[in-house]
């Protein structure tokens, strides 16, 4: 009940650990899909500019508040107030991973300040 969108160039290269970003990107995956409500879309975005690749992938859920943002990258904490289950380790993942390619990971608001917005920036040099 959850369409998906990917908008991407044709080609886009970058060498990365295969299982590791395999990981990063199931993880952001399966966290938007599961906290966005039936009939929603999530949004993956991938791009380059000058120094990096971005890859942004945008849900229609609850969001994080600000306050919580940096307090989610904890492994095992979960948000207050969650219906949803989960073990809390999803965005520790994201981020462990993130580091091991030099990588950052932002949290912000999604379109029209609903939902969440993750964007991972992966520099072309390390």
């Amino acid at each position: 009940g959850i369409d998906v969108e990917l908008h991407a160039p044709d080609t886009c290269m970058l060498p990365l650990h295969r299982e590791t970003m395999g990981s990063l990107i199931d993880n952001l995956l399966d966290n938007a899909v599961k906290y966005s409500p039936t009939g929603s879309r999530v949004e993956v975005a991938l791009w380059a500019d000058e120094g990096a690749v971005l890859v942004a992938v945008t849900d229609q859920g609850p969001g994080i508040p600000p306050a919580l943002r940096a307090k989610v990258f904890e492994r095992f904490y979960r948000p207050p107030d969650q219906d949803v289950p989960g073990s809390g380790l999803g965005l520790t993942i994201v981020e462990r991973a993130a580091a091991q390619h030099a990588a950052q990971v932002t949290l912000s608001d999604g379109v029209d300040g609903r939902g969440l917005r993750v964007e991972l920036r992966l520099p072309r040099s390390r």
